[in-house]
């Protein structure tokens, strides 16, 4: 889902020419990257198993 929101934020402001657009896309998508990265601390730390699941699945 995140993976999919950059292209969003990214493509629409320079599909509609807009150089402020653009801007506040550059910054949700660095919102989104600290997000993940919160999001995977908080599922090692609270979620039983994660790490085990973490180790099984690649990128």
């Amino acid at each position: 889902m995140y993976f999919g929101g950059v292209p969003l934020f990214i493509g629409v402001p320079l599909l509609l020419g807009s150089v402020y657009g653009l801007g506040v896309g550059i910054m949700l998508v660095v919102v989104l990257v600290f997000r993940s990265i919160g999001e995977e601390k908080m599922l090692r730390q609270e979620l039983a198993g994660s790490e085990g699941y973490m180790k099984n699945v690649r990128w």
